[in-house]
């Protein structure tokens, strides 16, 4: 089990060159600049599996995570037999949403678990926010007050407000003031609302009309309705017990009931996908970032090298001797503790090339590629063109470059220089920002030294 995702990981590596036999061609470049000396196609091998198993991990872990939350969703939808447990008399409201399953129906049903006695008192507010948000308080599943077609939500308390309400009717035959209940009408029927508002000795009236639209006339709508209507039925009848109970027929219907329930998982496993993709795609930025740093380094070391191959061959050493002499002295320093450096590991592979027999011009000229620098290319074409050619002039022509690449790191020492400076101001400014408040608080505040 521990190789699983490395069998797996190497699998898919060997099926995507298959599909696609060029992949990782610009990646194999970049290792072997980065790993000089080793074999490159198991570089671009090891990359790829690394990358892919991190993936497959990422996936793996999206699924998991993605099933345990498929199933606790599936565990909240299941009624238990005390699952409709009412609150004590100091809790609160319960909303439920539940789904009716009739086997050939699926309906959701909002019901509100009222608490067994609503005797607490509230908090006072004020009463021109109670009178502009009671005509939405009254509603309950109603879109809005045009467009009545079930039952109001006609209360003789609200919660978060101190008042009793005591509501009439002006056609009690369609609206009950007492239970909210609301008759079926054939056609748009309107209808005037009055609550009074009571607070203390204080009395309001507040008219909201109302406009009773006809019901949904299909069957599964009329059903719906009945079913809706037995299950407020039961939980008025049941408002002292403990449990409530749920019907388990209606019409000859066998009715099985779920808890309605958010299910996540999809979306945790469809991150966790594009999670592996962005790590399988960003992995390649990261060894382009990787690679430009290592030739950052280089760069930066170009002068030294400069200076050291000019130094060594005008005091009589040829250029093969010279990069030998560099790389004796890094050496040297590797074992007194000096960390690894680039350019240097570059021209010790230069060095084995020219032991193994290899032409000298083609030692430089790789040399140059593998810097991926045009200083280095520069410089190794003058000393590929001294071996072709012959050129007396080469140590004065070394002495400018090596003069050359000083100016220019002066000069992106000094830019650097600027830029930091430039980086610098944003927290300058904040300091400055918070002086001044240290500074302006005691004033403001009356406070004097």
């Amino acid at each position: 089990m521990k190789n699983l995702p490395d069998r797996m990981a190497r699998w898919l590596y060997q099926l995507i060159l298959r599909v696609s036999p060029e992949t990782g061609r610009q990646n194999r470049v970049r290792l072997e600049l980065l790993h000089a000396g080793e074999d490159a196609a198991s570089l671009q091998e090891s990359f790829y599996i690394r990358k892919l198993k991190l993936c497959l991990l990422v996936l793996a872990a999206g699924l998991a995570l993605a099933s345990l939350m498929h199933v606790q969703a599936l565990q909240k939808r299941v009624l238990r037999q005390k699952d409709l447990v009412r609150e004590e008399f100091d809790g609160e409201d319960r909303e439920l949403e539940l789904v009716a399953d009739t086997g050939s129906e699926r309906s959701e049903i909002s019901l509100v678990l009222h608490t067994r006695i609503l005797s607490e008192e509230e908090e006072e507010r004020y009463y021109e926010k109670f009178e502009r948000e009671l005509p939405g308080l009254i509603l309950g599943e109603n879109p809005d007050a045009d467009h009545v077609t079930g039952e109001l939500n006609l209360q003789e308390e609200y919660e978060g407000y101190p008042y009793e309400v005591e509501w009439r009717s002006s056609d009690p035959g369609l609206i009950r003031a007492t239970t909210g209940k609301v008759s079926e009408v054939a056609q748009e029927t309107k209808v005037a609302l009055t609550a009074e508002i009571i607070y203390g000795e204080v009395s309001r009236s507040v008219e909201i009309p109302v406009t009773l639209v006809p019901r949904d006339s299909s069957p599964e709508g009329q059903f719906l309705e009945k079913l809706k209507a037995e299950l407020e039925q039961a939980e008025e009848a049941n408002r002292g017990k403990e449990d409530y109970p749920l019907p388990e027929t209606l019409d000859d219907r066998e009715i099985r009931w779920s808890r309605k329930s958010e299910d996540y998982s999809g979306s945790v496993f469809l991150g966790s996908m594009l999670t592996a993709l962005l790590i399988y795609f960003l992995s390649d930025r990261d060894l382009e970032q990787e690679l430009e740093k290592r030739r950052e380094r280089m760069r930066r070391r170009y002068p030294d090298v400069a200076w050291m191959l000019t130094l060594y061959m005008g005091a009589g050493l040829g250029a093969r001797g010279a990069f030998r002499r560099i790389y004796e002295e890094y050496e040297d320093r590797r074992q007194r503790g000096d960390p690894e450096d680039p350019i240097y590991e570059e021209i010790g592979r230069t060095c084995r090339e020219l032991n193994m027999g290899r032409s000298e011009g083609e030692c430089y000229d790789s040399l140059g590629r593998r810097s991926g620098s045009q200083e280095y290319i520069r410089l190794c074409a003058l000393l590929t063109q001294n071996l072709s050619k012959g050129d007396s002039r080469l140590l004065p022509r070394l002495r400018e470059e090596t003069e050359a690449a000083s100016r220019a790191e002066v000069q992106n020492c000094r830019r650097a220089a600027e830029e930091a400076g430039t980086r610098l101001l944003v927290p300058m400014v904040l300091l400055l920002l918070v002086v001044m408040v240290m500074i302006m608080t005691p004033a403001f505040g009356g406070q004097g030294f």
